[in-house]
């Protein structure tokens, strides 16, 4: 009789630069990187494109995609889509962020991963760089 899947506590936390890739009158879009820690694979780095909506401050990335630092392709990775809310940056350039992510797959041991939670952190304009913490559930498929 085969197992079903459970859902397991997931945290990860991350930081590192960004930098504006591109920029219109109603768009700013920005590549993120960072170094940390997630749960399931340890330390990891994380790579995505968020672009903000300026007249909403909210914040969309398909392409999150978080991997396991030691290069393992057995220990794969993990793909998200975020969508965050930014406050307007306080006088000393400090931005507010808060939303949801979505853990939409993986690669090798994290294959078919869903998921979902909430992502907070901040973002310092003048250093131009972000924290993030991402906080929910995981849930990997049966062997």
């Amino acid at each position: 009789m085969a197992s079903e899947s459970e859902s397991t506590r997931f945290k990860a936390s991350f930081s590192g630069p960004f930098q504006i890739i591109a920029s219109t009158l109603t768009t700013i879009t920005v590549a993120v990187t960072g170094e940390g820690r997630a749960t399931h694979l340890g330390d990891s780095d994380l790579s995505a494109t968020v672009t903000i909506v300026l007249a909403t401050g909210v914040g969309t990335s398909t392409d999150t995609t978080i991997t396991g630092a030691s290069g393992d392709e057995d220990e794969g990775n993990l793909f998200l889509t975020t969508v965050t809310s930014e406050t307007p940056p306080s006088p000393q350039g400090i931005i507010m962020l808060s939303g949801t992510y979505t853990i939409t797959g993986g690669t090798g041991e994290l294959g078919g991963a869903t998921g979902s939670g909430t992502v907070s952190g901040t973002v310092s304009i003048p250093a131009g760089t972000v924290s993030q913490s991402f906080s929910g559930t995981i849930t990997l498929p049966d062997e």
